[in-house]
């Protein structure tokens, strides 16, 4: 699926992770109204903006699952003696 870009975005790298995760919920609860109304402009154009926020999360638990895994392998590091 392609990504697609909404100019009026702001940086979500500002924002908290509880943050981002509110917006998600928002979002999705907007979705869900806009769709029962049959608003289909509307539902893409949130569905826009949730891509970019969910994007975003995953950004973020990809750099801390990367980060503890450095953490991990630096501790074991001093352990594993290869001669």
């Amino acid at each position: 699926m392609e990504t697609l870009f909404n100019p009026l975005l702001e940086d979500l790298g500002k924002f908290k992770d509880s943050e981002i995760e509110a917006k998600v919920l928002e979002l999705g609860k907007k979705y869900t109204i806009a769709s029962r109304t049959g608003m289909n402009g509307i539902m893409n154009q949130i569905l826009v903006v949730l891509e970019a926020y969910q994007i975003e999360m995953s950004r973020r638990s990809q750099k801390a699952l990367s980060e503890t895994s450095v953490k991990l392998n630096g501790d074991l590091d001093g352990l594993i003696n290869v001669d």
